[in-house]
Parts: structure tokens; C-alpha cells; sequence
């Protein structure tokens, strides 16, 4: 069973129950909100994996609601409900990273693919993440395991260490065996 939490913003009480209903049949944790500030509010007081909303809602509309989340969330999906599948909205929701469209009216097994569709997207980017991570550290492990110069492994993980973090300078400092400080 999935265990994601959904936030779902809609301002159409019957739509937004029927959405709830039916990403919890699926197994997620949702939890309705009837506009974009009460959203953000929602955001802001616990974690959640996706955000379902509706473009135009009174208050704060979706976009709007989803960029603002997203300076403290910025790995949270974005699912957008819209009747009215305008090209400035299209471009507005791409511009922010929207991950999916659903257009009214639709079904709850639409909703619910969507959803499956922008978690397996937002994995998969976490992922890519986690492996790009990694990479430095398999970098070093090579010079670590080939290096027969024990004193030139230091400049590596300078090197290495200033590439990721993309710093004009970077210090190394130990102790040799005497107690003393060597900088790199």
C-alpha cells in the first residue's frame, strides 16, 4: 500500500470529497483544503508528497499556491485540475515544474494515475539525485584503491571537493605523524 500524504486544493466541495475519497481507496493519505492560502498553510504545519489542485480558486490560485510551497517543499509533485485548459496555463504550470494535467471533468481512476504517474517522476528524480551523489564518492574510492603516491591522494580529495562544491578555493588540513599541521 502506497504511504504518500496528498495534499488536495480544491475550491468545489463535492470534487475535492470525491478526490479525497478516492486517493485513499488507493491507499494515500489525503487531506482536502478549499483554497490555494489554506494550502500553503497546510503545506507549511506537515510534509506531504503531492499536491493535487485546481488552477482558479478564490484567495490564491493553484500555481500560485504550488510556488510558494515550494520554496520550503521544493520536492513537492505538482498534479493540476483544470477545466479550462488554456495555453498561458499550460505554460505557467510547465514553468513551474507541473508534473501532471488532469482536465475536468474526469474520473477517480485518471486522478489516481496521474498521481502514480508524478510519484513514480518524483522517485525517479530523487534517484537520479542519490546517484549523482554518489559519484565523487566513487571518484575517490578509485584513487583511493589505484594511488600508490600516498601524498598526492590529498590534492585528489581537494580536487574533488572543490569540483562539488564549486568553490574557488578549498583547504585540506592534518595532523602528520607528529602532531603537526599540514594544509592542502
Amino acid at each position: 500500500m502506497p504511504n504518500e500524504r496528498i495534499l488536495v486544493a480544491e475550491d468545489e466541495r463535492d470534487l475535492r470529497r470525491m478526490c479525497m475519497r478516492a486517493l485513499r481507496m488507493a491507499g494515500y493519505e489525503a487531506v482536502g483544503v478549499p483554497d490555494g492560502l489554506e494550502a500553503v498553510q497546510a503545506a507549511r504545519a506537515s510534509r506531504f508528497d503531492v499536491l493535487v489542485t485546481d488552477v482558479r480558486m478564490p484567495n490564491l490560485d493553484g500555481l500560485e499556491a504550488y510556488n510558494q510551497i515550494r520554496s520550503s517543499c521544493p520536492d513537492l509533485a505538482l498534479v493540476v485540475m483544470t477545466g479550462f485548459g488554456s495555453l498561458e496555463t499550460a505554460i505557467e504550470a510547465i514553468r513551474l515544474g507541473v508534473y501532471e494535467f488532469v482536465l475536468k471533468p474526469f474520473r477517480p481512476s485518471e486522478l489516481i494515475a496521474a498521481v502514480e504517474r508524478a510519484l513514480q517522476r518524483k522517485r525517479m528524480q530523487q534517484e537520479i539525485t542519490r546517484l549523482n551523489t554518489l559519484i565523487p564518492l566513487l571518484d575517490l574510492s578509485k584513487i583511493f584503491m589505484t594511488s600508490v603516491d600516498l601524498e598526492a591522494v590529498p590534492q585528489h580529495v581537494v580536487r574533488i571537493a572543490r569540483q562539488e562544491v564549486e568553490a574557488s578555493t578549498v583547504s585540506l588540513m592534518l595532523l602528520d605523524d607528529d602532531g603537526r599541521l599540514v594544509v592542502h
